[in-house]
C-alpha cells in the first residue's frame, strides 16, 4: 500500500519532537551535577550569615547556574522578603511612637499616631502565620538530592524559626497599643477633669482616678510583655547566630 506523503509528515514532526525532548531531558540530567555544586557552594557562603540580615535576590546569572535548585531558594528568598517588610513597616510605626511619645499627655496629643500603628500592626501575625503555613507546604513537596538538603534545611531554620517567634511579639505590641489607645481615648472624653503632672495623672473625681489607675496597670503589663517578647527574640538570635 502507498503512504501518502501527508500522512508521513506528522510521524516524522513526532519523532522529531522526542528526540528534541530527549536530548533536553539528557541534557538536564548530565547538567545536575554541575548545577548542584554551584547550588551546594552558594548555600555554603549563605549560612555563616546572621538572621537579621535579609537574604540576598538571585542574580541572573545564579539563576541559570542552580537551575531547578533554584526554585527552593526563591520560595525562602521571597518569604523573607516579605517578612523584612513586615519588620520595617511595623518598625517605622513604633518609631514614630516612641519619639514623640514620652509622659501621658503625649499619649492624647498622638492618638492618631498610635492608631495608626495599631491598624498597621493588627493583619501582620495572620499575614506571617499564613506566609509560614504556605512555605512549610512548598517545602514538604521538596525532593533535594542529599548533597544540598542538610544545607538547604540549616537555612531554612535560621530564616523561619526567628518568623515563629515574632507572631506572639506582633501580638503584644498591638495588645500594647490597644491598652494605649484606651487610655488615650479616657482622657480625651474627660480633659476638663484631668490634670497633668509629668508622669502623673490626676483627676478630681475618685471614681475616675481608679478607671486611670487600671487602665495605667494594664499599660504596664501590657509594656513587660512585650519586653520580654522582644528579649525573648533577641536571646533566640544570639543563641543561634551560626
Amino acid at each position: 500500500m502507498r503512504i501518502s506523503p501527508l500522512k508521513i509528515v506528522p510521524v516524522v514532526y513526532l519523532v522529531l519532537v522526542m528526540l528534541c525532548i530527549s536530548a533536553l531531558f539528557s541534557l538536564g540530567c548530565s547538567r545536575d551535577p554541575e548545577q548542584r555544586a554551584a547550588y551546594k557552594q552558594f548555600l555554603e557562603e549563605l549560612l555563616p550569615r546572621e538572621a537579621q540580615q535579609p537574604l540576598p535576590p538571585l542574580t541572573v546569572e545564579q539563576t541559570a547556574a542552580f537551575g531547578p535548585y533554584a526554585l527552593s531558594y526563591q520560595a525562602l528568598y521571597d518569604f523573607n522578603r516579605k517578612m523584612t517588610e513586615s519588620v520595617d513597616g511595623c518598625a517605622k510605626h513604633m518609631t514614630v511612637i516612641s519619639e514623640n511619645v514620652y509622659v501621658p499627655r503625649d499619649i492624647v496629643g498622638h492618638m492618631s499616631e498610635i492608631a495608626a500603628a495599631r491598624e498597621y500592626i493588627v493583619d501582620q501575625p495572620a499575614l506571617w502565620e499564613e506566609d509560614l503555613a504556605a512555605l512549610e507546604a512548598f517545602k514538604a513537596d521538596l525532593h533535594l538530592h542529599a548533597d544540598v538538603a542538610p544545607l538547604y534545611e540549616l537555612l531554612y531554620t535560621k530564616y523561619t524559626e526567628p518568623a515563629r517567634r515574632v507572631v506572639p511579639l506582633l501580638h503584644a505590641m498591638q495588645d500594647f497599643l490597644d491598652s494605649n489607645l484606651e487610655l488615650a481615648r479616657f482622657l480625651s472624653d474627660n480633659a476638663d477633669a484631668v490634670e497633668f503632672q509629668g508622669n502623673t495623672i490626676v483627676f478630681n473625681d475618685a471614681p475616675l482616678q481608679e478607671q486611670a489607675n487600671a487602665i495605667l496597670a494594664n499599660i504596664n503589663t501590657r509594656a513587660r510583655e512585650l519586653y520580654w517578647r522582644e528579649n525573648e527574640l533577641n536571646e533566640y538570635i544570639l543563641l543561634n547566630r551560626n
